[in-house]
């Protein structure tokens, strides 16, 4: 009875025995080796302030009423160059828009009479047709519309001169000598009853005034305080009549206020990056151009750029990241980090073996790591090295 029983549990035993053994041999054999390649990245250390764009500004002032604008906003313009017509008369500026209508139509005439040598020089054609269509289509995308307009304007001659029993040289050159006598007889109706207003200066040309034109310039310099940075300061109302702006340097600035943490950091700075969340996707890199202390004891950081655009040019209060440092290496998962003789770095996968890579560590988060990269894969860790995160049953170098 008693042998019977021994032989039993021997045979349970016998079975949980093999059973653990098959588990095992099954998970290993399925436990893969899971890897990653080592890619190179950058990352930025950053500060959010809130800032103010200040910048030296001429306000143009005349009768803004029936005016159309010559110029598009950002667009650099020069000392005395007309930026928009007055009208007089409802009746001039419609001789206005013809006078318009018929320069583009000259215009379209010429480039044609350019690119063709003959009444079958047709491949062409469909080519330029094609292109301005093109064209078209990005200008109403875009929202230009008198640029579409224009561009149509010359579609309607490149179809003209398409049609091969129409077109001959001497019937564009009628075409273009009459055009050129129409617009001799309405550019001196629109001279009668229209002034032209110039730009003061050679600068970058707004059709609109914020009223900190007098507040936010470089005089305020001398006499930052917390009201500067408060967009309910009480800026002066815009002047009336106001017809637009000319930003007249070739530099504006960046000024924003400092605690003493953030003063620390930016103490030998001479150039920072900046990104505008709200503004922009690209970033711009400033010159220092001063820590200013106030009267108050705060500090403001003034950062100084050449870059004009219309973004930059046509706001004053915008919220602005600077980076305060930038890092660049391999990255690494924290579980893929390990340390052998005392050295910090990763197993690589090289073939059926891995090989430790050891490297200094240059950034740090809680999920993962920045590492130096070598000068090459045989030196040390390197781009598309296969780095193992989890794995088992690999030999290693």
């Amino acid at each position: 009875m008693k042998d019977h029983s021994a032989r039993g549990a021997g045979v349970i035993l016998l079975l949980v025995f093999a059973a653990f053994l098959v588990f095992n041999i099954y998970s290993s054999l399925n436990e893969k080796i899971n890897y990653i390649e080592a890619t190179l990245v950058t990352v930025e250390e950053y500060v959010s302030l809130d800032a103010v764009f200040i910048r030296d500004q001429i306000v143009i002032t005349g009768n803004s009423d029936n005016i159309e604008y010559l110029v598009s906003n950002g667009e650099k313009v020069a000392a005395n160059q007309a930026v928009c017509i007055y009208f007089k008369t409802d009746e001039a500026r419609d001789n206005y828009k013809k006078l318009v209508e018929i320069e583009n139509e000259i215009e379209a005439i010429k480039a044609v009479d350019a690119m063709i040598t003959s009444s079958n020089d047709s491949v062409k054609l469909d080519e330029l047709v094609y292109t301005l269509l093109n064209q078209i289509l990005s200008d109403t995308e875009a929202g230009k519309i008198t640029q579409a307009n224009d561009t149509y304007t010359s579609i309607r001659q490149v179809i003209i001169a398409r049609d091969a029993g129409l077109y001959s040289k001497d019937i564009f050159r009628e075409r273009l000598s009459e055009l050129e006598s129409q617009r001799t007889y309405y550019d001196s109706l629109v001279d009668k009853n229209s002034d032209t207003v110039v730009s003061p200066c050679s600068g970058y040309f707004f059709s609109s005034a914020d009223g900190f034109e007098s507040v936010l310039n470089t005089d305020c310099f001398d006499d930052l305080s917390d009201e500067y940075f408060d967009k309910t300061y009480a800026a002066s109302d815009p002047s009336e009549n106001v017809i637009g702006t000319v930003v007249n340097s070739f530099y504006w600035y960046l000024a924003a206020e400092l605690d003493d943490e953030h003063l620390y950091d930016f103490r030998g700075k001479e150039q920072l990056r900046a990104y505008f969340p709200e503004l922009l996707a690209s970033y711009n890199d400033f010159e220092v151009e001063n820590i200013i202390k106030s009267e108050s004891g705060k500090h403001y950081l003034v950062l100084k750029t050449s870059v004009m655009i219309p973004e930059y040019l046509n706001t004053r209060f915008q919220p602005v990241d600077i980076v305060l440092n930038s890092y660049t290496g391999v990255k690494v998962p924290i579980e893929a980090l390990h340390q052998k003789e005392g050295k910090w770095g990763v197993f690589c996968l090289e073939g059926a073996s891995a090989k430790f890579k050891s490297a200094e560590i240059i950034y740090q988060t809680d999920s993962y790591y920045l590492l130096e990269m070598a000068e090459s894969s045989s030196k040390g860790l390197y781009i598309y090295d296969k780095i193992i995160i989890s794995g088992k049953d690999f030999k290693i170098k």
